[in-house]
């Protein structure tokens, strides 16, 4: 029995994270869609755990 897969899910990146994620997708020699949906699997799972990072301003912690 496949699976079907009826939801997306996007975030807008950095034209250098995406070069950088490509890249690392065609070593796995897997397509990004299958990257991202074995990240996304893995976190809810808990096999990955999210650390906010120390020094490095991402995103999240943005203050206008």
């Amino acid at each position: 029995m496949s699976v079907k897969f009826e939801a997306y899910i996007g975030t807008r990146i950095s034209k250098d994270e995406r070069s950088s994620f490509v890249k690392m997708s065609k070593k796995l020699q897997m397509d990004q869609s299958e990257v991202l949906r074995e990240l996304i699997q893995a976190f809810i799972q808990n096999r990955v755990t999210i650390t906010p990072p120390t020094e490095i301003k991402g995103l999240h912690n943005h203050v206008n």
